[in-house]
């Protein structure tokens, strides 16, 4: 939540409840920041929607992605 929020401050993106990540894709699309967003979106999706395991390795695997966000 907190790179939506960044990226919402930022105006990259419009924030609603109603939109899903995939809506945030497509708007971050011409974003030079698109890619980063893109994968850290598909590791937030394994993990939290697809109940993938995320061990203290693997959160330091990804933690940069998600920090080059902010």
């Amino acid at each position: 939540m907190q790179v939506i929020k960044h990226l919402t401050e930022s105006g990259a993106i419009l924030w609603s409840k109603e939109k899903t990540n995939r809506d945030y894709l497509r708007e971050m699309r011409a974003h030079p920041q698109f890619s980063a967003f893109q994968r850290a979106t598909g590791t937030f999706e394994r993990v939290w929607y697809g109940n993938a395991p995320l061990d203290a390795a693997g959160f330091e695997r990804v933690e940069p992605e998600f920090k080059a966000l902010l």
